[in-house]
């Protein structure tokens, strides 16, 4: 269920699906009190999951790979080109319900939570009992709790349960800023951060949804949530599926 918690003797942490934001509210009745249907807002949050996650498949098969993959610890920074609403959020969301279906320890973890995790003792021999994947947003807001919990991590004996750590953030330049601050330190605890890092040194971009067919299911998708299931998509579908910013889902 929605904020499990990983627990090894006194130290734990605990994540979140957000199952709390996901309910669609009724939009305020009109000037003669009529319903207005669904809140718009609620219809756009990535958390509602109001329509369904469509264009995404060969990312998220990505995502699949690297969750699997041979490494004990990993972890993987994905961004937007530094551009907000191409859908890292929902797509994170969708990987950790997929990851908590088949067995996993899966969700978001908060700032708060963060804090309140790094200052537990013993986090190298921090353990966990399932295979875990936590997701990060806004990654660089955290970088010193994110820096002195990579580098305990680090030293963590092996273990046969995945430890997956997806960070989330607009951008990430190797040669500067948060980025750099967290995997580029050429000192001997930075080097042994950045091997955590996959692919190493670089994050991974959440590009545009290219395909025309697939940007007009997105907006079909999200006109009949809010019109009707019998609704029939205006003419603009066609023109949305031109545009150049028609491959960013949120617009």
């Amino acid at each position: 269920g929605d904020g499990n918690t990983v627990v090894a003797s006194h130290a734990h942490l605990r994540l979140e699906r957000y199952a709390n934001r996901r309910a669609v509210k009724p939009a305020a009745p009109d000037a003669g009190g009529t319903p207005a249907g669904e809140r718009a807002a609620d219809l756009l949050s990535a958390y509602s999951r109001s329509v369904p996650l469509l264009g995404r498949d060969r990312d998220l098969e990505q995502l699949d790979t690297w969750l699997d993959s041979a490494a004990p610890i990993s972890v993987r920074v994905l961004t937007s080109e530094q551009r907000g609403g191409r859908g890292k959020t929902r797509l994170a969301l969708e990987l950790a319900e997929a990851r908590a279906a088949a067995g996993w320890r899966a969700g978001f973890v908060t700032g708060r939570e963060l804090r309140r995790f790094r200052d537990q003792q013993n986090l190298s021999s921090w353990g966990w009992n399932a295979p875990t994947l936590i997701v990060v947003d806004y990654a660089a807001d955290h970088v010193g709790l994110l820096r002195d919990w990579l580098a305990e991590m680090a030293e963590h004996a092996p273990t046969d349960k995945r430890l997956r750590l997806l960070m989330l953030e607009r951008d990430a330049d190797p040669s500067l800023g948060w980025f750099a601050s967290l995997f580029g330190r050429a000192d001997g605890e930075g080097r042994a951060i950045a091997d955590l890092l996959d692919p190493p040194g670089a994050a991974v971009t959440l590009g545009l949804i290219e395909d025309a067919a697939e940007r007009r299911a997105v907006f079909e998708a999200a006109f009949r949530r809010a019109a009707g299931p019998e609704a029939t998509p205006p003419a603009i579908a066609a023109q949305v599926a031109a545009e150049t910013w028609g491959g960013e889902p949120l617009f």
